[in-house]
């Protein structure tokens, strides 16, 4: 058995190929009506080319056979008092009980180590073999702290008139809709729009906001889109041009059947008007007109979060599967690795 850490520089590399056909195994696991995943639309999802923040992705392989998958990410600025890595760790079932996921979590722990990082965060599937990966993560002294939903909408089930009904302006507000990076007289509002998910429902999940500025987030999606993403926006503004909420949908250029919905926020002063159906009504009917072929949607969701839980529902989301939230420190997940 070998560990290969891969970056973004490593797409096309024997390795990856091994990473890109465990990584969809396990997402056919989850989603076996979906088309496999490619090389093409694995990359921007695992390993983007992001200057800003550590993408990393790990496969334990066998002669370039996938034996398991990790991958994850520093998503806490340098400043910040909480340094969090989220990682997801997958060992394909028939190699199970050899020492797989401890070899990756080796590596894991060495890379989140190297950076500095104090917090471990990761989630194992409720809905899949929710006690091999409970476990897993209690082995390494990481506790519950939340759940979470992905839930799936089947695009032809989609109730195009109430979505006209919800997209109806509403008094006081304006629409801004695109494709893509954000144009540039809407880079702050976009950017200030998005501080809305600073309060969403974490449960009890440690975990500092952290955030590029316009310019940083401009580049890093063009970098998205240069790599097969597109950013399907709307973007509420008040009557008098300050910004109220916004929300984002994806789908890779070929994937096209598959989209995932993204953030969706309206900051604290502007709840209270409905601008949250308004925004998933008007994104939705924007992104299926420019993507005839599109067949599902998937979304995460906190399962505290009954506000946008009870929109998603209404639009016909269903659930689809559950993930635990485990937490704990690096640092004793080192020691639980290697103990004395």
């Amino acid at each position: 058995m070998q560990i290969a850490e891969l970056t973004h520089a490593d797409v096309g590399s024997p390795e990856f190929a091994a990473f890109v056909e465990g990584y969809a195994r396990d997402v056919h696991y989850r989603d076996p009506d979906d088309p496999l995943m490619t090389a093409s639309s694995v990359a921007p999802e695992v390993v983007p080319a992001d200057p800003l923040r550590d993408y990393r992705a790990w496969v334990a392989h066998d002669k370039f056979q996938p034996l398991g998958v990790a991958w994850g990410l520093k998503t806490s600025g340098p400043d910040d008092a909480l340094q969090l890595y989220s990682v997801d760790l997958v060992v394909l079932p028939e190699h199970r009980g050899h020492g797989v996921g401890t070899a990756m979590a080796r590596a894991i722990l060495e890379r989140a180590e190297a950076l500095g990082q104090t917090s471990l965060v990761t989630y194992p599937c409720a809905s899949l073999w929710s006690e091999e990966g409970v476990a897993f993560a209690q082995k390494f002294g990481l506790t519950e702290r939340g759940e979470e939903r992905c839930s799936r909408l089947d695009a032809s089930t989609i109730d195009v008139e109430l979505m006209r009904h919800w997209a109806e302006p509403v008094e006081g507000f304006r629409l801004e809709q695109w494709v893509g990076p954000a144009p540039e007289h809407l880079r702050e509002p976009w950017h200030l729009a998005g501080l809305a998910m600073d309060d969403a429902p974490l449960d009890d999940m440690e975990y500092n906001p952290h955030h590029r500025g316009p310019d940083e987030a401009y580049t890093n999606d063009c970098v998205k889109q240069e790599n097969g993403l597109k950013l399907y926006r709307s973007l509420v503004l008040s009557d008098d041009g300050q910004p109220a909420g916004m929300t984002q949908l994806i789908v890779h250029r070929d994937r096209p059947s598959v989209a995932h919905q993204d953030d969706t926020g309206v900051l604290a002063t502007y709840r209270g008007y409905g601008l949250g159906r308004y925004l998933k009504g008007a994104n939705i009917l924007h992104a299926m007109g420019d993507n005839p072929d599109m067949q599902s949607v998937y979304t995460y969701n906190a399962e505290s979060n009954p506000w946008m839980l009870d929109i998603n529902v209404t639009m016909g989301f269903r659930p689809h599967l559950n993930y635990w939230i485990y937490q704990g420190s690096v640092a004793d997940a080192a020691r639980a690795l290697n103990p004395r």
